[in-house]
């Protein structure tokens, strides 16, 4: 509460917010997708590094949102349950973006029509962002307590391309805040080799879409490692139920 209360009635630059609390340090950070993910703020704020597979407790950290950190403040202090969040809808197609408290469970039609409708009509509409948005498929899915925005894309935005083989650029490892090898764990996907996949680290990718992104071949590596990720999950849960 003293953390928020400071912010919002802060004096000069916003590393000054906190300086009444001795046990509070405020860093502001340039703006650098992916740069929010725990494992890199970890490493870039304390130096500590979390071991692949790891957690980061294991380097006596812990990353928190200011939307859970709020709702654990409203939980322990007013025995409040989490009910409603803020979602973001925007995008092109979008007559009027907004930021919205909402209730969990309203239906994402209702919240796009809070926001006027759309003046074109959206190719494609994401819950998440461009980058790491899954496609929704129907208007009437209720929002849940881990949607934080909704996108629209109009058909230039949306269009990907025709999928070609790939060329070995490399491109998508220079890009990946990881270190991971997309492009090989994409490959043994696709070939079936789950242990392959699991061996180069597809369980440390933090779905950015920064591979995707960058890929001249059109190759839906994002894609491919969510897949990979999910069968090796379901994989991990056969042998624990045969164990």
């Amino acid at each position: 509460m003293c953390f928020r209360n400071a912010l919002d009635h802060r004096r000069g630059p916003v590393e000054n917010a906190g300086a009444h609390l001795s046990n509070l340090r405020v860093v502001p950070m340039k703006t650098m997708y992916p740069r929010g993910s725990e494992k890199n703020l970890i490493k870039l704020l304390t130096g500590r590094e979390v071991r692949p597979g790891g957690l980061p407790a294991e380097v006596r950290c812990v990353v928190m949102n200011v939307s859970s950190a709020r709702a654990s403040y409203r939980a322990i202090a007013f025995k409040e349950p989490l009910y409603e969040r803020v979602v973001s809808v925007s995008g092109t197609p979008v007559k009027s973006p907004k930021n919205l408290l909402v209730r969990i469970g309203t239906p994402v039609e209702s919240l796009l029509k809070d926001c006027g409708g759309f003046i074109q009509s959206p190719e494609k509409l994401l819950s998440g962002g461009p980058m790491m948005g899954r496609t929704l498929s129907d208007v009437q899915i209720p929002v849940m307590k881990a949607m934080t925005a909704i996108t629209a894309l109009n058909e230039k935005e949306s269009r990907i391309g025709e999928e070609s083989d790939c060329i070995r650029c490399a491109e998508c490892i220079h890009v990946c805040p990881v270190n991971l090898q997309p492009v090989l764990i994409s490959e043994a996907y696709r070939r079936g080799d789950l242990e392959k996949a699991r061996a180069l680290g597809a369980m440390d990718c933090i779905e950015c879409g920064n591979c995707s992104y960058i890929c001249p071949s059109k190759i839906p590596l994002l894609q491919n490692i969510r897949d990979a990720k999910a069968a090796i999950r379901t994989l991990d849960e056969k042998k624990k139920e045969g164990a």
